[in-house]
């Protein structure tokens, strides 16, 4: 079963694998930032 918070931390989830892959570029604080960045995005597209 799929709720908001799963969608939230399987797109969390997904930014870190790639992130620990070596696939993303960027420094901690900017990786923590493009996370926040995301699942800002996410819950407010949740919004009604």
């Amino acid at each position: 079963m799929f709720t908001p918070y799963t969608w939230k931390t399987a797109s969390a989830q997904g930014l870190v694998q790639i992130f620990l892959g070596g696939r993303i570029s960027l420094g901690e604080d900017d990786f923590r930032q493009l996370c926040r960045r995301t699942v800002r995005r996410i819950l407010r597209g949740l919004e009604p």
